[in-house]
């Protein structure tokens, strides 16, 4: 039995250097190429990477941006989003590539710096921004629910897909102003009242708003807006615009 596992362990490894050999796998960040045992990030970047270290840092600057809108608990970035960084390229290959395993292994990076800080033991469930259906079904995925997949398999906590629902098709937030992104995305969230119930109660009681970019803080403070009467909410995002 031990044999055959080192032959197939041995065939898996040749298999996968000849793809690599025909088709090359590149660092997303910088173009180096990645060796057998790298994923996405070559180790020079991984180890580059802008962390926040929010995670630590309870009164942070993102905490404090979007503690204007709503009384947040925490705010969490995993790293720092520069528009001139190759870093930018993460969020884009998620979300506009359809990149479903980078988005899954950053949100697990995320997952675990929370989880190895201790901080945020008594979150119960992780509430992603959800997309509205026209727009959820032309990319064929929700970015947020993908990289909140993969902080809840760090956390130990379910993904709830079902609590917030999205009544309004805004216009993309990229070029707009803050005070026109607050506007824009302003009674854009409502709550599935059954699914709330129903959570209640289980007893969930403190819950992560994900989204997938900090930029002011607007969209995740409208889509927290219908569930701070029932819920402690900490704020988290894979990335942080300084």
């Amino acid at each position: 039995m031990d044999m055959c596992r080192k032959i197939f362990i041995t065939l898996r490894y040749w298999i996968s250097a000849l793809r690599n050999l025909i088709f090359p796998r590149k660092c997303i960040v910088c173009d180096a190429l990645l060796d057998e045992d790298e994923q996405f990030l070559c180790g020079d970047c991984r180890f580059d990477i802008p962390l926040t270290y929010f995670w630590f840092w309870s009164d942070n600057p993102a905490k404090l941006r979007v503690s204007r809108f709503f009384p947040v608990t925490d705010v969490v970035a995993l790293f720092f989003y520069r528009h001139e960084s190759g870093y930018a390229d993460i969020l884009h290959k998620i979300k506009y590539e359809g990149n479903i395993r980078l988005g899954h292994e950053m949100g697990r990076l995320l997952g675990k710096e929370m989880a190895e800080s201790g901080n945020f033991s008594d979150i119960q469930a992780i509430v992603p921004v959800p997309l509205h259906f026209a727009r959820r079904f032309r990319r064929g995925y929700n970015q947020a629910e993908i990289i909140a997949g993969g902080v809840a398999r760090e956390l130990g906590i379910p993904v709830l897909t079902d609590l917030l629902i999205r009544k309004h098709r805004t216009k993309t937030q990229v070029k707009l102003s803050p005070n026109e992104r607050f506007a824009n995305v302003a009674q854009a969230f409502c709550v599935n009242q059954k699914a709330l119930a129903r959570y209640r109660q289980k007893g969930i009681s403190h819950i992560i708003i994900f989204d997938d970019v900090l930029t002011t803080g607007a969209t995740i403070a409208a889509a927290a807006a219908p569930l701070t009467a029932s819920f402690e909410i900490t704020a988290v995002s894979l990335a942080a615009v300084e």
